[in-house]
């Protein structure tokens, strides 16, 4: 008798996918800076109930790394991979949102910011923790390091926290940080709204030398194949 994947227990057919598909580092679907990360497509070909399984663990246990890229890119992204490939993700990252404005009375995130976040909430019904990288440039011109009113940190921290929470299904928020010196009433805020600190050496020079790096803009995103409703090879190169 020829043997069977789909007569193993579940629980050995889902360490196999866990071995094949599930990676210890974050998955970054944006081949301009880095090579594209590989998979085996032979897996998610074998018949429709494998394709379902391996798809649904791939997309629930890895951790999906939008640092650097753009509104569209995200947004393309999350519009490839359909609605019920998003909602099986548990776990992304993404930039720390841009403010617009810090004045005293006009606290404002920058528009992109919001359709990323906005997409991630109307996409990523089960997203179970959102980390956020932030550099001591993240703020751009209207930077909360440089403010000397705590209560505008504390308003700004606050917008980012509500815009995150609507998320209805995030039970954590994780900020990276990359700097060289602590900023204490803004480091203490983010703890008092929930949030998990980690504190990162910067390691961006050393990949990216500031000679070879320009500046991304929307006109930069990555094109998919509207026909596509979802094409697992061409998925930001994945090759899965």
């Amino acid at each position: 008798m020829s043997p069977n994947f789909l007569g193993l227990p579940s629980e050995l057919r889902n360490r196999i996918y866990e071995l094949v598909l599930v990676r210890q580092d974050r998955i970054e679907p944006l081949p301009k800076f880095k090579p594209p990360q590989k998979f085996s497509p032979g897996l998610f070909r074998t018949n429709k109930i494998i394709h379902q399984e391996a798809t649904s663990l791939f997309y629930a246990q890895n951790c999906f790394d939008f640092c650097l890229g753009t509104a569209k890119d995200v947004i393309s992204f999350l519009d490839q991979i359909g609605r019920m490939n998003a909602g099986y993700i548990h776990s992304i990252y993404i930039d720390f949102p841009l403010f617009e404005s810090l004045d005293a009375d006009h606290v404002v995130l920058r528009a992109h910011s919001i359709r990323i976040l906005e997409k991630i909430q109307s996409e990523c019904g089960n997203l179970r923790t959102l980390s956020m990288m932030c550099t001591d440039n993240d703020f751009g011109e209207c930077d909360i390091t440089n403010s000397c009113n705590p209560d505008f940190v504390d308003k700004a921290l606050r917008l980012v926290d509500t815009r995150c929470r609507a998320i209805s299904s995030l039970r954590e928020i994780n900020v990276v940080i990359f700097r060289y010196f602590p900023y204490e009433h803004i480091d203490e805020e983010m703890k008092n709204l929930g949030w998990t600190i980690t504190f990162e050496v910067d390691e961006w020079e050393d990949e990216y030398p500031s000679d070879g790096y320009s500046e991304i803009s929307d006109s930069d995103h990555l094109s998919f194949n509207s026909e596509d409703d979802y094409d697992i090879d061409s998925l930001f190169t994945l090759a899965i």
